[in-house]
């Protein structure tokens, strides 16, 4: 597992599904065996939380338990920092995924 911070659900969602992580995930299939289970799970922390494996591990399980909720959730059915279900913003994806790809402009 991996825990990491993103302070918008845009900028993952460009980072996850373009570029190299991209590439990887095509490839997930010849590294882990698929077992039907969430393979990452969303939400949102309070500033200076910290946040560990424990916690991660919880939400995950209660992602598949539960599905989608404001407690844990994925990108096709995600929640604002409010705890309301919401919907991405694509256009900002996109320019967040232009960004990565020419962190100069």
């Amino acid at each position: 597992m991996t825990l990491s911070l993103w302070n918008d659900l845009e900028r993952v969602v460009a980072f996850a599904y373009n570029g190299a992580h991209a590439e990887a995930l095509m490839r997930r299939k010849d590294w882990f065996q698929a077992v039907g289970l969430p393979s990452y799970v969303a939400w949102w922390v309070a500033e200076h939380h910290d946040v560990d494996w424990k916690e991660g591990s919880e939400r995950l399980d209660h992602l598949h338990a539960h599905g989608s909720s404001a407690f844990a959730f994925n990108f096709a059915k995600p929640f604002d920092a409010g705890g309301n279900p919401c919907r991405l913003d694509r256009p900002a994806v996109e320019a967040k995924t232009r960004q990565n790809a020419n962190p100069q402009t």
